[in-house]
């Protein structure tokens, strides 16, 4: 193994989000087809005060942690997309949803997958994701000699798209727990060695 890529987003900074969105147009779920409220500076104090956002400020923090864990290890590159706040939605019940978007990761994910089989980093990927917009960065990389392998940790709930099976070189069956457990071995090995 010569080096972990994990692609993630920053931890989403849930009040700023708010004040970049106030003037913009509040989705509401209580009222279909009534028109669209606009989200006001009291709109945004009233869901700063309400359980998502304190459930948004834990979120941030857990992750924010993570990430910094993350990104000190050896041999792991942490590489950040941003993440997108796409709507704030009223629901049913009166409470407030954040509707949140991944942007750029995948794009970051194939740039590198097409930098390692250009310039010969490596001989083989395994590549950890569902998302078919990786397909044409898969199809070059096996052009250009880069064996890829799919890890498929399915479950009958979320299948591995025929998609990405054809244009990968094998479909590696995982479990969470082989990968947790691989993970914790590297790290462990690369700690000891750090200090050899």
């Amino acid at each position: 193994m010569s080096r972990i890529y994990f692609y993630t987003t920053p931890p989403f900074d849930f009040e700023h989000a708010l004040w970049d969105k106030r003037n913009d147009t509040l989705q509401n779920e209580k009222n279909p087809g009534t028109e669209m409220k606009i989200f006001t500076s009291s709109d945004i104090e009233e869901i700063l005060q309400s359980s998502e956002a304190t459930k948004w400020e834990k979120i941030y923090s857990d992750v924010e942690n993570f990430q910094h864990d993350l990104a000190s290890l050896d041999q792991v590159e942490l590489r950040l997309g941003r993440t997108k706040l796409n709507a704030i939605r009223v629901e049913f019940d009166g409470s407030y949803r954040a509707l949140l978007e991944q942007k750029q990761v995948d794009m970051l994910m194939g740039l590198d997958i097409q930098r390692i089989a250009f310039k010969k980093i490596a001989d083989r990927i395994l590549i950890f994701s569902k998302d078919t917009d990786l397909i044409p960065a898969l199809k070059l990389a096996r052009d250009e000699g880069l064996r890829v392998d799919i890890a498929d940790l399915s479950n009958r709930l979320s299948l591995l798209s025929q998609d990405l099976k054809y244009n990968s070189d094998k479909v590696r069956k995982l479990s969470s727990n082989e990968v947790k457990d691989k993970l914790f071995s590297i790290r462990e090995n690369l700690t000891k060695t750090n200090w050899a």
